[in-house]
C-alpha cells in the first residue's frame, strides 16, 4: 500500500508500524490503538499551529525566517516517495540545525538511499542551512558506519510488570531518600564532571543540569539521593512524560559518585526506585540513551527495559 502522508488513517498506521514488538506482544489491541492515537495528537501542534511555531523563530539565525517555516512539511520527493519533515536544532543552538524524518511513506534501507534523501531534502531549508537529517529506525542499523551516518539515541522501554528486580551484594546497602531540596548539588555536579572527563565522547549527549533545573526536578518530580552504605552515592529522578508511544515514567537523570562507578549500583538504584513508584496499569519505564553511552545502555537491560528503537543521523554531502 501506497501511504499518503496528507492523510491522517494512513498516518497511524504508519504509526503503528513503529511500534516496538515488545509493546505489540505485550499489550492488548485497545491499549496499542490509544498509543498511536495519542502518539499523532502530540505533535498536531507542529501542523498548523502558527502561535506554537512563532516561538521557535528565535531558535534561528536564518534571514527572514517566518512561523511558516517551522510547520511540518509534507514533501513530495517524487510520484512515489513522501517525506514528513520539520526543523529541529540541536539544543536549540542555531548552528546545528537538522532536519528531522517525522514520518516517510517508504523504508530507509540503506547508506546510500538515506545519503540520497538528506541530499534531495537540503535544498528544502536551504536558508537554515542544515547539516544533517535525522530519522527513526531499528536499535541495529546494518548501514551505519559512524561518519556519515551515526546514531544518536537509543529508546529504552518496558511495560512496568516486565522490569527485573535486583538485589545488591549483601554487604552493599542502597537506599533512596527523597531530595527535599539541593543541598546535594555540588556533589552531583562533581561527578557529572569526573565522568565528562573520563569519557569524553559523551560531551555532546551528557548534560549536567543547572542547580535551577534540579530544583525543578525536587518541585515537580519523584528524585531521589542514593546512598551507598549511608553515605551519599548519586542522584535518580523520573517524570511522568510520553513521547510518541511510550507513556509512563521517563528517566530523567542518573549518575553515580566516581568512587562508586563501575559496581552496577546504577541498576541497584533504578530497581529500588521502581518498587517505589505508582504505576498506572498500563505505564511503561522509558528513556533515550546517547548512542556513545553503551554503559547506561547496559543498566538499562539489566534493568529489564527492551530496545524500542533509535533516532539516526545522516549527513548532508
Amino acid at each position: 500500500m501506497k501511504y499518503d502522508l496528507n492523510n491522517k488513517e494512513h498516518l497511524l498506521q504508519i504509526e503503528r508500524s513503529l511500534l516496538p514488538k515488545h509493546f505489540v506482544d505485550h499489550f492488548p489491541e485497545q491499549v496499542i490503538e490509544l498509543l498511536i492515537q495519542n502518539s499523532l495528537k502530540q505533535i498536531e501542534p507542529y501542523f498548523k499551529d502558527y502561535e506554537f511555531a512563532k516561538k521557535l523563530v528565535p531558535f534561528s539565525k536564518a534571514e527572514g525566517a517566518v512561523p511558516e517555516d517551522f510547520f511540518f512539511r509534507v514533501l513530495d520527493l517524487d510520484d512515489q516517495r513522501q517525506v514528513m519533515t520539520s526543523y529541529r536544532a540541536m539544543g536549540g543552538d542555531p548552528n546545528k540545525v537538522y532536519i528531522q524524518i517525522v514520518y516517510s511513506n517508504f523504508e530507509i534501507k540503506s547508506a546510500e538511499q538515506a545519503l540520497s534523501l538528506a541530499k534531495e531534502i537540503k535544498p528544502h531549508y536551504a536558508k537554515f542551512n542544515p547539516q544533517r537529517i535525522r530519522f527513526f529506525g531499528p536499535t541495529e542499523l546494518a548501514f551505519a558506519d559512524g561518519v556519515n551516518i551515526w546514531g544518536d539515541q537509543h529508546f529504552l522501554a518496558a511495560h512496568h510488570s516486565q522490569l527485573k528486580q535486583l538485589t545488591a551484594p549483601q554487604e552493599v546497602q542502597i537506599q533512596l531518600e527523597k531530595a527535599k531540596d539541593t543541598s546535594w548539588y555540588e556533589l552531583y555536579r562533581a561527578a557529572g564532571q569526573s565522568a565528562l572527563l573520563a569519557h569524553p565522547e559523551l560531551e555532546e549527549v551528557f548534560h549536567i543540569n543547572s542547580k535551577q533545573e534540579m530544583q525543578d526536578l525536587v518541585d515537580k518530580s519523584p528524585i531521589f539521593n542514593i546512598m551507598i552504605n549511608g553515605h551519599w552515592g548519586g542522584v535518580i529522578a523520573v517524570a511522568r512524560d510520553s513521547d510518541r508511544f511510550f507513556d509512563g515514567y521517563c528517566v530523567q537523570e542518573i549518575i553515580i559518585a566516581e568512587q562508586h562507578r563501575g559496581n552496577g549500583y546504577a541498576a541497584y538504584a533504578q530497581s529500588e526506585l521502581f518498587k517505589l513508584l505508582e504505576w498506572k496499569e498500563h505505564d511503561v519505564i522509558w528513556g533515550t540513551i546517547g548512542t556513545s553511552n553503551p554503559w547506561s545502555f547496559k543498566t538499562a537491560q539489566k534493568c529489564g527495559r527492551k530496545q524500542s528503537g533509535s533516532y539516526w543521523f545522516a549527513r548532508m554531502m
